[in-house]
């Protein structure tokens, strides 16, 4: 499986931020597979959020919001759906992604659906972030 490529490699290793990119437009053009055909990720979930096994450094990124760096290690990346398309973004622990949802229109994650080792799009998706170093450890998803 793809999953095994990069396994001991470094989340988002090189120039994060052009991997960053990479990654959102991998996401935003593959293509999942429900029960009967496969479809894009924006047709199955509003929300996905990633426990990673290793810490991502969010020394090189930028924050859109302030326009200054917000230096921290986490292991909490949100996948979001906005703008048409799928956008990714670091928190520093869990309750800053639950105070998230619980400002916007999404409840706590714990409550929705948990995309199982069983789920294939947990797999597919799984697949994607191990091309960049990112080894997942849980996976949650909010679908539409």
């Amino acid at each position: 499986m793809k999953h095994l490529k990069k396994f001991n490699e470094s989340a988002f290793e090189g120039d994060n931020l052009e991997k960053i990119r990479e990654f959102e437009h991998e996401l935003n053009n593959a293509f999942f597979t429900p029960k009967t055909e496969k479809v894009p990720l924006k047709s199955l979930y509003k929300v996905i959020i990633i426990k990673t096994q290793e810490p991502i450094s969010t020394e090189l990124f930028q924050s859109h919001a302030a326009g200054s760096k917000k230096v921290y290690d986490t292991n909490w990346i949100l996948l979001s759906f906005r703008f048409g398309k799928f956008g990714i973004s670091f928190y520093t622990d869990e309750n800053a992604i639950k105070d998230w949802l619980s400002r916007g229109y999404y409840s706590n994650f714990e409550d929705n659906l948990i995309i199982g080792y069983n789920d294939i799009n947990h797999a597919e998706i799984e697949n994607i972030l191990s091309e960049y170093g990112v080894v997942v450890d849980e996976m949650w998803g909010i679908p539409l």
